[in-house]
């Protein structure tokens, strides 16, 4: 009985260590700079108003265009910028704040025109 009863808490040793290790909140670290996502996302929200404007059967296309667009203007990948916005919907504040600045931005650029 012992010589199973040794390897049995071994393994359940692991899997308990395990579940805690993969449970516990990770860092949130962000990988796009604040700035760059606040213009990423002044730029998205500017694409979005401007596909409301266009032909509706183009609108997908339109919007898939203008986010490669972005994405590359601001050399940032689709995927990062996804992981951050996983990471910024689980931290409401910090999403807040951006959003403000994003507002500022297009006041400031409501104002120049």
């Amino acid at each position: 009985m012992s010589k199973l009863f040794n390897p049995l808490i071994w393994i359940v040793s692991i899997i308990t260590v395990s579940l805690i290790v993969s449970c516990q909140e990770k860092d949130a670290s962000y990988k796009i700079e604040e700035e760059v996502m606040v213009s990423i996302l002044l730029d998205i929200h500017v694409g979005e108003a401007a596909t409301q404007q266009g032909d509706v059967s183009q609108r997908d296309s339109l919007r898939i265009l203008y986010y490669n667009q972005i994405f590359e203007i601001h050399e940032v990948s689709k995927k990062v910028y996804e992981e951050d916005m996983e990471l910024l919907k689980r931290d409401a504040e910090k999403l807040a704040e951006l959003y403000d600045k994003v507002i500022e931005r297009l006041k400031e650029r409501k104002a120049e025109l």
